[in-house]
């Protein structure tokens, strides 16, 4: 618990705590509005300060992932007590120190066959959440880790290929329709999360995992699809890596950690 202090300052008294934030810790600031929501403009006085410290606790124990979705859960409650008519200003800015939510994504076959093993151990060693996106990788990955992969047929879009479960992998997708359907959703969201469309198929549900991570860390393949390949482009420039560094760049725009590995 934070010690409080009073001092005077200008004949006002001024209190004020002092410490050191931990992760898991949420520091937020509200206006009056807040504190006192109600109907029709009229203070809620059984809404205050003790409340909304609980109210926020709440939240915090739920494992929000940033400060803007706990932030914007109490304003659309405070928003709900004005009944949608706020009686004041109501305002509040929230600092949320959590642990590191860090994604891998492993996409497309290695150009040396002898390196989808590392490119598998390497997957399977990531302390973060797991991707594969390409049913070749998905292949590999099955092959090597003596696991199965199920499609999961009920995902499947008109324009986007199903999503696919392979244990100790979060999410299976097809590869580069996917990756770059992702990238455009990203896009016209403008890196919210909520933007997305409420739809469970593999781009949004790859665009989500993505705009949850902090850290992001690709491990492309270079072996050549000839059925993706340009073939204007030098084979060293493939289809998918142009897609994948098109989406690094999209990341790293919304300050996204990312790294770009080749194999």
């Amino acid at each position: 618990n934070l010690q409080q202090r009073t001092e005077t300052y200008c004949d006002r008294e001024i209190s004020y705590c002092e410490g050191e934030l931990q992760r898991g810790d949420f520091l937020g600031a509200v206006s009056d509005g807040v504190c006192h929501a109600g109907p029709d403009g009229v203070f809620n006085y059984s809404w205050g300060t003790d409340q909304i410290g609980a109210y926020l606790q709440e939240m915090v124990d739920r494992e929000y992932d940033t400060a803007a979705e706990i932030v914007d859960s109490v304003m659309d409650h405070t928003t709900e007590l004005y009944q949608g008519k706020p009686g004041d200003d109501a305002s509040m800015i929230g600092l949320y120190l959590r642990e590191e939510n860090a994604v891998m994504v492993f996409t497309g076959p290695p150009a040396d066959e002898d390196d989808d093993e590392p490119g598998v151990m390497s997957l399977q060693a990531f302390a973060g959440r797991k991707i594969v996106c390409g049913g070749t990788t998905g292949n590999i990955v099955a092959r090597i880790t003596g696991e199965e992969i199920v499609t999961d047929l009920t995902s499947m879009r008109e324009d986007i290929p199903p999503i696919a479960e392979l244990k100790g992998v979060n999410l299976v997708t097809e590869g580069i329709l996917t990756v770059n359907k992702a990238r455009e959703l990203i896009e016209v969201s403008g890196g919210d999360i909520s933007g997305l469309p409420d739809d469970r198929n593999g781009a949004v549900m790859l665009a989500a995992e993505l705009l949850h991570a902090d850290r992001i860390y690709f491990l492309v393949g270079l072996s050549i699809n000839p059925y993706y390949q340009n073939p204007l482009l030098p084979e060293s420039m493939s289809i998918r890596r142009q897609s994948v560094e098109r989406l690094a760049a999209c990341l790293m725009t919304l300050h996204k950690d990312v790294t770009v590995d080749y194999c």
